[in-house]
């Protein structure tokens, strides 16, 4: 097992009875993967796409707001297609009933779409809520 699956799989565990985890590169810029886990209930896995969560346009019309991260790629959004995300309010989603996938198809999932959105195998941090 990989770091990256190793991290993966630890966070699912800390989040089996509910909670909420957010994983991605250690620099913070790329690569974010997170979910909430609603205990036997499943899971909601999401990729945010940095483009929907632009500053307001009176704050860049200001000059007061860092330049807008660029959103998802086509191959990224291609890549996330094909692991069953679809859109969401906030990216790109995917809903796992509890009988749907085990643990091990999960942690294959999340560190699929955590390779399909820039983490190239480079250090991976992990927050559990």
């Amino acid at each position: 097992m990989s770091e990256v699956q190793q991290v993966v799989a630890r966070a699912l565990h800390d989040t089996r009875d509910g909670g909420t985890a957010v994983l991605g590169a250690d620099s913070g810029a790329h690569g974010i993967v997170q979910w909430i886990s609603f205990g036997a209930d499943g899971y909601v896995i999401e990729v945010p796409d940095p483009a929907l969560h632009r500053p307001g346009r009176l704050r860049r019309l200001l000059g007061r707001s860092a330049p807008a991260a660029p959103g998802l790629g086509d191959e990224q959004v291609r890549a996330l297609e094909h692991l069953g995300f679809a859109p969401g309010e906030h990216g790109y989603e995917l809903h796992v009933g509890p009988a749907e996938l085990g643990h091990d198809q999960l942690v294959h999932v999340i560190t699929q779409a955590l390779g399909a959105v820039g983490l190239d195998g480079g250090p991976v941090s992990s927050e559990v809520f």
